[in-house]
């Protein structure tokens, strides 16, 4: 058993960065019958990676379930089901999936397989949201300050100089960035990533950890071909080296490519109306997400309605906000 542990570290070390590595340790837990789970325990001291530039959190469990069964064998242990997260009567578990498990399609039963997806996802994408509220409320402390024309501090005029040139606003125009760094509805990220990545199981989701049907002409970033690309055509599908990046990179594309200006306003509109975000009335703003158009956005508001993702809407992480 050790000489396994001892072979997956070493292949685990190849795939992460040092700062990360020297922070790993790994637990095989034992289930009733005495059968390996198959869980790898990864606690991880950074926060998502570049380009993030927000509060940095605390030390948060990130972890591999190399099966199915183990997966929803450590959900159960910690009592984490969708059912109680829909009845608002629990918080989602800050358990946070590197990676799908392999079996995922081999899972027979369509609900069973449809929610291990959904649970594996939603601590990712609350994640995700709880820093971009994050940075949003420091953006408009930031505002208000320099209304009241008190001066900005070095740390803070450095910080928003790098969220200017992630978000690409002109130098100065926090108003810009305020509209653009805001949360992602759940329901409508789920519903993304479950129509993109077939629930989870498309070869790009196995091998590439990409939920999100992002393209890329970039060669200096992961991707993979799509079967049966014209011969004329140079995109490929990002990959990326975890689900939390697949997640953050699929926020900062709605929250700054020039395509989805209908959604940003649509939401802002929202937030000046003092609405709820919604994924169900905010659908019909990505028709440029897919060539489909229309009939794409159709889609994505069946399955919010189907699978009663709108009732995920104003589920929460569990525990404090992380602060440092």
């Amino acid at each position: 058993m050790w000489k396994r542990i001892s072979e997956r570290l070493s292949k685990l070390k190849e795939l992460t960065p040092n700062h990360l590595y020297a922070s790993i340790f790994a637990v095989i837990a034992v289930g009733t019958a005495g059968t390996q789970t198959g869980i790898l325990w990864l606690p991880v001291f950074k926060g998502p990676p570049p380009p993030y530039t927000g509060p940095s959190p605390s030390p948060s469990l990130e972890f591999r379930a190399f099966t199915s069964e183990a997966l929803l064998h450590r959900y159960a242990e910690r009592g984490y089901t969708l059912d109680g997260i829909r009845s608002g009567q629990a918080d989602v578990p800050r358990m946070y999936l590197t990676e799908l498990p392999h079996d995922l399609s081999q899972v027979t039963s369509v609900k069973e397989r449809k929610e291990l997806f959904l649970a594996s996802l939603l601590p990712l994408i609350l994640s995700v949201n709880e820093r971009l509220v994050a940075d949003r409320a420091r953006l408009q402390a930031l505002s208000e300050a320099r209304n009241s024309k008190k001066a900005t501090s070095r740390s803070d005029s450095q910080w928003l100089t790098e969220m200017q040139e992630i978000y690409a606003v002109e130098n100065g125009n926090i108003r810009s960035l305020i509209a653009r760094v805001d949360a992602i509805p759940v329901s409508l990220a789920l519903a993304q990533a479950a129509t993109e990545s077939g629930w989870g199981t498309s070869r790009f989701a196995k091998l590439g950890n990409a939920l999100f049907g992002q393209w890329t002409e970039n060669r200096n970033v992961r991707g993979m071909a799509p079967t049966g690309r014209d011969a004329n055509k140079k995109h490929r599908v990002r990959a990326f080296k975890s689900l939390m990046r697949s997640v953050w990179k699929y926020a900062l594309n709605l929250n700054n490519h020039p395509a989805y200006q209908a959604f940003r306003e649509a939401r802002a509109a929202a937030r000046r109306a003092g609405a709820a975000l919604s994924g169900d009335s905010l659908t019909h703003t990505l028709t440029e997400y897919s060539e489909r158009g229309a009939v794409y956005t159709e889609e994505l508001r069946a399955i919010i309605r189907i699978n009663r993702l709108n009732e995920l809407d104003d589920a929460k992480l569990m525990g404090p906000v992380p602060t440092s």
